[in-house]
Formats: structure tokens, sequence, C-alpha cells
């Protein structure tokens, strides 16, 4: 078998429904020169059976463990990964048959460590494509894009990574860590990086199903792991924050606006929840107050969003009013 050029790495649990099409858009691809990692993190449904029909398959490599989580499973497939670029994939997503030639080009005609598309995404029957300037960015530059509420975000589907740059640094997802471990991961690989090139292309299909993690740390999330949800988040934005230069002003602005605002609808949703959990709320609206004041300072914030933020800090018995209307 000749060198494959790039993995594909897709954690899976309990995708029956959307498995198939994940799996046959990577093998419909226009390049071959691939490897698929399927790995099974302990499903419960029918995945099983589904991953057992492409066994056959020489560039896919299926492997069934224990249910560690999203995290782990990533790391136990970077373990494996022998190509020069890795890709990692939702088992509830879909992509274009350009996908994989439109990364690996990009990369090898702009010499950058690398590559970002737009997003296409589909809720139900609803589709929406998001495009992203086009253009060279130093590293630096794109940590603080990817922080941007309107930039490609930190993702992991939407990018390519070298392997040498994460075997050198030994760059590993936080198993600690399900919400925005995405996020902390691309900020890691970028600071051991130089160049990196945004494309103007969208090969990728986010599908936004109900229930999703994602889902997590929205405002009235009545879900009983809405509080893991919140606290993941705000941990990886802790840790983002501490291994930022100082240099990167920017970065660690945009990173105290997004502390405050997380914060604060965590403050929301624990009341619109009725949490009698007094300590914790505490020690969330602690870290909203610490952020506060460089975040109002901000001139990305509309004068109604520094408001919010205030009322929740100050008067959280009035926007729980209004919230209970606005969600009954």
């Amino acid at each position: 078998m000749s060198k494959k050029l790039i993995s594909v790495v897709i954690p899976i649990f309990n995708a029956e429904k959307t498995l198939k099409k994940c799996i046959e858009s990577i093998i419909d691809q226009s390049i071959h020169s691939y490897k698929i990692y399927l790995i099974n993190d302990g499903s419960t449904d029918n995945t099983g059976n589904i991953l057992s029909k492409y066994n056959k398959e020489k560039n896919i490599f299926i492997i069934n463990k224990n249910n560690e989580g999203a995290a782990e499973t990533r790391n136990f497939a970077l373990k494996l990964v022998d190509t020069p670029f890795v890709v990692f994939m939702d088992a509830d997503d879909y992509v274009e048959e350009t996908y994989l030639e439109h990364l690996i080009s990009v990369v090898k005609n702009h010499n950058v460590d690398m590559a970002v598309t737009g997003i296409i995404r589909n809720m139900g029957k609803k589709e929406s494509i998001t495009k992203f300037k086009e253009g060279t960015l130093t590293s630096k530059n794109m940590i603080t894009e990817i922080l941007k509420e309107d930039g490609p975000g930190g993702y992991l589907w939407n990018k390519i990574f070298d392997m040498n740059i994460i075997k050198k640094y030994n760059i590993r997802f936080d198993p600690n860590i399900n919400m925005a471990e995405d996020l902390l991961f691309c900020v890691q690989y970028l600071l051991h990086s130089k160049k990196v090139f945004i494309s103007k292309e969208c090969d990728y299909h986010y599908v936004q199903l109900n229930g999703s993690l994602s889902s997590g740390v929205s405002i009235f999330n009545t879900n009983r792991n809405y509080k893991k949800a919140y606290l993941d988040y705000i941990m990886s934005l802790q840790k983002i924050k501490s291994i930022l230069p100082p240099d990167l002003t920017i970065s660690r602005k945009l990173i105290n606006e997004r502390l405050c605002h997380i914060s604060c609808d965590f403050l929301r949703t624990m009341k619109l929840n009725h949490s009698k959990d007094y300590k914790l709320y505490s020690k969330i609206r602690n870290i909203a107050i610490n952020n506060r004041k460089l975040t109002l300072k901000s001139n990305n914030l509309t004068r109604k969003q520094k408001l919010y933020l205030n009322l929740v800090i100050w008067f959280p018995n009035g926007i729980y009013f209004l919230d209970k209307i606005r969600f009954r």
C-alpha cells in the first residue's frame, strides 16, 4: 500500500442515524490518499453493526473501545495516525467530495501549518453557508480570529493539522473538558505554528441535532448536564488565558469578554432552572465580575450588550423576571 497523505479521525458514540452518510462522504472523496480511523467509543445502539460493514475496506481502520468521551477517543486515534496530516470529523456530519482535496492543496500551495475553510450549517431542512475572508495570517493573528464571535471558530472539522507539529509538541485534547476542548486544542496548536491560510471554500456540513452537546451552553437549557457544559467551557477559556503570551493583547481581551459573557449566561440559566447551588452561583458571579471591567471597555460590545452584563451581575432578579416571560 502506498504512503497515505492524510488521516480522517472520527470519534463515534451512538451515531446509527448519521454514521453511514458520514463515512460514505469520505469514501467518495476526489482524492484517495487517505486513511479513515473510525473509533467506536462504547456505543450502545446499532453503530457497531454499521461499522462492521466497512471491515474489508483497505483504508478504513475500525477500533472498538470502552466509552471515555470524545477527547480521550481523539487522543487514542492520534497515537495511531502515521500520515503527514490529520483532519477531524464528527459522526453526525458529512463532507463534499472535494473536502480533503481542498485542504491538502491549500496547505501545499501556500506552505502553511493550518488550512481553514468555511462552514455549511444544516439544521433540519435549513442550510446556511458561512464564508470567511480569504488570505494568509500569522498563527498569532489566527488565534485572535478564532476567538472573535464572527471568526472561523475553534472547531476542529473545518481545519487541517500537521502531524509533525502535533507530535513534536505533544499536543493533546484535555480529557477533563467536554466543551470547547477543540478551541483549547486549536490555540495550543497555533502557538507552535507559523502561518495559516483561510480559504473561501465550503466543503464541510455541520449538522446541528437536537440534544447535541453544543446546545449545553444555551440559555434555558433544562438538560441536567448544563452545569457541566458551562463549567467545562469556563475551564477551557481559563486554560487558554493562562497559556496566551502577554503580547497577544487583543486575544487576551477577547478571552476576558467571552468569560464574562459565558458566566453571565450561566447565571441566567441557573436562575431559570431554579438552581439552589448558591456556592456555585457565587463562584460564577465572581468570574463575571473579575472580567467585567475590561469587557465593558471593549469596542466589540454594543451599549445594549454592556447593559445586559451589568444587569445580570447586579440585578439578577430583574433579568430572571424578563427571562421567565421570554422563555415560558
